[in-house]
C-alpha cells in the first residue's frame, strides 16, 4: 500500500511539473530563439543577411531614352541647303551650322547659326556666288524617334532686326547672339563650307 501510494505522488509531480513547462513555453521560446540565433553557422530568420539581390526594389527603373545629337545632321544640312541658301548663279549651295540652343531632350524649336554659300564653276575653276550667314530657328514635328523640320523663322533685316531678334530667340541669345564669340563660330563654319568644296 506504501509503495502505491509513493507512485501515485511521483506521478502527481511529474504532471504537475510537465504543466508548469507548457505554460512557460510560449515566455522561453523567444529568448530560446535568440540563443539558436547567436550560435556559429545556426540559420534563422534573424541570422540570415540579406544579398543585394534581396534588396532591389521589386520594379525596375526605366532606362532614360538617350539624347538625340543635331550635330552634322544630314535632315538638317538638307533643309538649309534646299530652303535657306541661295543661288544667284545656278550653282551648288552649301551649308554649314552650329546649334545655340536646344531646350529639351526633344525641342519644338532648335536654334542655330547658319553659314551658306553658293558655289559655281567656271572654266573648270569654283567661284563663291550668293552666300549668307544667319541666326535662325527651325520647328520641329517630332515622328517616334526622328523628327523632320516643318519651317523656319529668320530675322529681319533693317530697322526691324533688333525686334525679330528679341521675338524669335530667348533673351540669353537674342543679347549675345551679334557677338565676338559668335565672329569666330562664323569663321569655322566657313571652314567647314570651304573643306566640303575644295
Amino acid at each position: 500500500m506504501g509503495k502505491s501510494l509513493i507512485i501515485v505522488l511521483i506521478v502527481a509531480i511529474l504532471a504537475l511539473g510537465g504543466y508548469a513547462i507548457y505554460s512557460a513555453l510560449p515566455a522561453i521560446t523567444p529568448q530560446i530563439q535568440k540563443f539558436i540565433a547567436w550560435r556559429p553557422g545556426a540559420k534563422t530568420s534573424e541570422s540570415v543577411t540579406p544579398t543585394p539581390t534581396d534588396l532591389q526594389p521589386a520594379f525596375s527603373t526605366p532606362t532614360p531614352t538617350p539624347e538625340i545629337s543635331f550635330e552634322n545632321s544630314l535632315t538638317i544640312t538638307d533643309y538649309l541647303q534646299n530652303k535657306v541658301g541661295m543661288k544667284g548663279f545656278n550653282g551648288n549651295v552649301y551649308c554649314a551650322y552650329d546649334v545655340l540652343k536646344r531646350t529639351e531632350p526633344k525641342p519644338d524649336s532648335l536654334y542655330l547659326l547658319v553659314l551658306c554659300q553658293e558655289y559655281y564653276e567656271k572654266l573648270k575653276t569654283k567661284y563663291p556666288g550668293t552666300g549668307l550667314t544667319v541666326p535662325l530657328s527651325l520647328s520641329l514635328k517630332w515622328n517616334g524617334e526622328g523628327f523632320e523640320i516643318t519651317g523656319h523663322k529668320i530675322p529681319k533685316m533693317g530697322e526691324a532686326y533688333e525686334a525679330s531678334l528679341k521675338s524669335i530667340f530667348p533673351a540669353d541669345l537674342a543679347q549675345n547672339i551679334n557677338s565676338d564669340k559668335y565672329s569666330e563660330n562664323v569663321k569655322a563654319l566657313q571652314q567647314k563650307v570651304d573643306s566640303a568644296v575644295y
